[in-house]
């Protein structure tokens, strides 16, 4: 199993270029877009491939919850290791 601390490390550049396309800011992750959630979905599942889909967007909700605007994507991913590393 890889490290999930390489969330932070892999290149983004197809997920980049969507937002710059749409004309949003790349540095922001968005819960309400189902696209980033499956784009996320996927780069985590290279990473930890013991999940299911299912799990991870379970855990994607979890770490949205509350959340009505755009996060920082550093600090979301940050509290999607959290996640992943201490789940309760």
């Amino acid at each position: 199993m890889k490290s999930i601390q390489q969330l932070m490390l892999q290149r983004w550049d197809e997920y980049d270029w969507k937002k710059k396309e749409m004309k949003e800011d790349p540095d922001f992750f968005s819960c309400n877009e189902a696209w980033e959630i499956f784009y996320l979905t996927n780069k985590i599942q290279e990473l930890r491939e013991d999940l299911t889909k299912e799990e991870i967007v379970e855990l994607i909700g979890k770490c949205c919850i509350s959340e009505t605007k755009p996060l920082k994507r550093v600090e979301f991913l940050s509290r999607i290791i959290k996640e992943l590393e201490n789940p309760k």
